[in-house]
């Protein structure tokens, strides 16, 4: 034989229930307003050798009380010159390291960075960069979390390119081209 509960504890559980879903109201607010995620400490740096100043900055994410990631910002320094500036920064749900393999360096002009979904190219020796990122270069694209959706990218001396993708959707494209050095990337013809 079940027991019913006694009255009073059924009233206070009515009672109760709109004061619960207050609080979980009030609770959730203040997590999505107090979670401010921002650049920590600098936990590594890889400086390419080479006749371009490239360096990638890896920064941890402060976020509290939500699951931090990081932060790995493209740098670079003109020939000659003293002063970093900033390229790109792209962030990462968790802690990966990008360095050698990430950047490759054609000549003593043209070189080219590779960061998940995002490319910066310079073909001036490091004066000028342009950036593609494919969340927002490549619209209708399904790169998600995708933290290798450049799966290798290849450059002519020409300036013509194939980006291999590596896609999560098969009706997707495997690969996009280029003829400016990766300024732009299309789909084949």
């Amino acid at each position: 034989m079940v027991a019913s509960p006694p009255r009073q504890h059924a009233e206070a559980a009515a009672w109760m229930r709109p004061l619960g879903r207050l609080a979980v109201l009030v609770i959730g607010a203040f997590l999505s307003l107090s979670c401010f995620a921002h650049r920590g400490e600098i936990t590594g740096t890889y400086e390419a050798s080479g006749p371009i100043g490239i360096r990638i900055v890896q920064r941890e994410e402060v976020c509290w009380p939500c699951l931090a990631g990081s932060y790995h910002a493209l740098e670079a320094r003109a020939p000659g010159g003293d002063r970093w500036r900033p390229v790109m920064t792209f962030r990462h749900d968790d802690f990966p390291s990008f360095g050698q393999e990430a950047v490759t360096v054609v000549d003593d002009r043209v070189a080219f960075v590779v960061m998940g979904w995002m490319y910066a190219v310079t073909t001036d020796g490091g004066r000028e960069w342009s950036t593609w990122d494919a969340a927002h270069d490549l619209p209708g694209f399904h790169y998600g979390d995708n933290y290798h959706l450049i799966a290798g990218v290849t450059l002519t001396p020409d300036g013509s390119g194939t980006m291999l993708i590596d896609v999560i959707h098969p009706n997707e494209p495997p690969h996009l081209v280029t003829t400016d050095f990766g300024r732009t990337w299309t789909l084949p013809n």
